[in-house]
């Protein structure tokens, strides 16, 4: 049908995916260790919580708590500082 989305995408959207991916990795590269491994293990190499804490011998609370951390961080990183709504 004439309204469906074509499934390719141009390049526009190519070159903006791509800048987007390369921010979000540089985001992930710059967080403090223990979170930069949970989230990379996490949604780069799709493991799941008890995974990941038997690979890093963390606990999986820890390991929750730094995945929450880490996406706090990138979201900061990425769309600006929201730390300043929840601490002041």
């Amino acid at each position: 049908p004439a309204n469906e989305r074509d499934p390719v995408p141009d390049t526009e959207e190519i070159v903006s995916l791509r800048m987007e991916l390369a921010n979000v990795l540089s985001s992930i590269m710059s967080l403090p260790e223990k979170e930069s491994q949970c989230i990379r293990l996490k949604y780069l190499f799709d493991r799941n919580n008890a995974q990941i804490a038997q690979m890093t011998g963390l606990s999986e609370n820890s390991v929750n708590q730094y995945i929450l951390r880490a996406r706090k961080h990138i979201r900061s990183l990425l769309y600006g500082n929201g730390d300043d709504e929840q601490n002041g």
